[in-house]
C-alpha cells in the first residue's frame, strides 16, 4: 500500500533527485546497530554521490556515521538521522550535554553524538530525538518530542 501513495518514496537503500537534491536512503545492516564501529564507506559507496547535486544521507542510526572517517572527502552535505532518542537527556539539561547524551541504545554511557547538529568536515550531521509516545504527561514534558524542520537555503 505505501507504494500506491503519491509522491511518497521508500528509499531502501536507494536514491532519487528531486530538484537537483539527490535524497539517499541508507538502510544499515541489524550488526551495524550493536557494533558501533563497523566501517560504512562500502554501503554508503554503492551510491552514486555527484556534487553537481545538494546530497542528503538519510540514515536510522548515527552512530557508525559520526564515528567514521568517510566524510573527509565526501560530496555527502547532510546527513539526517536519529535512532538515540536524544540520549534519553531530559529537556532541562539539554543546554549542558548539548550534543552528548546519558545513555545510547547499544547501553555506552555518555555516548558523544546523541542529539542535535554536528558539522565533520564539510558535512552537516543533523540528530533528532524524534516524536515517542510516553504513557504519561510528566514523561512527556521531561522528554520532549520533537519534529524538525529544515530550511534549505541555495547560497549561489
Amino acid at each position: 500500500k505505501i507504494f500506491k501513495i503519491n509522491n511518497l518514496y521508500l528509499l531502501n537503500n536507494k536514491n532519487i533527485v528531486i530538484d537537483n537534491i539527490n535524497f539517499i536512503g541508507l538502510t544499515l545492516p541489524i550488526e551495524f546497530y550493536s557494533k558501533p564501529r563497523l566501517d560504512i564507506n562500502n554501503l554508503i559507496d554503492r551510491f552514486k554521490i555527484d556534487n553537481k547535486y545538494y546530497n542528503i544521507l538519510l540514515c536510522h542510526s548515527p552512530i557508525n556515521i559520526c564515528t567514521n572517517k568517510y566524510f573527509k572527502n565526501s560530496n555527502i552535505n547532510l546527513v539526517l538521522c536519529g535512532h538515540m532518542h536524544g540520549g534519553v537527556v531530559p529537556s532541562f539539561l539539554r543546554p549542558i550535554l548539548k550534543n552528548r547524551g546519558i545513555i545510547s541504545p547499544t547501553m555506552e554511557l555518555f555516548p558523544k553524538y546523541a542529539y542535535g547538529n554536528i558539522r565533520i568536515n564539510n558535512t552537516d550531521i543533523i540528530i533528532t530525538s524524534g516524536t515517542k509516545v510516553l504513557p504519561s504527561n510528566m514523561l512527556t514534558k521531561l522528554f520532549r518530542p520533537e519534529v524538525v524542520i529544515i530550511d534549505l537555503i541555495n547560497k549561489k
